[in-house]
């Protein structure tokens, strides 16, 4: 039963980092995108 419970542990903590690391790139695509956005409506414009 300790085992099960390291594995449980071991995993939701695997699942965390997993979601982090995705947030963390969706927010760097994000900004960079932003970026691009503004230097193409500065062209535009």
């Amino acid at each position: 039963m300790y085992n099960f419970n390291q594995a449980v542990n071991y995993i939701i903590i695997s699942l965390i980092n997993l979601v982090l690391v995705i947030l963390g790139e969706v927010l760097c695509a994000g900004k960079k995108w932003l970026a691009d956005d503004k230097v193409k409506l500065v062209e535009i414009a």
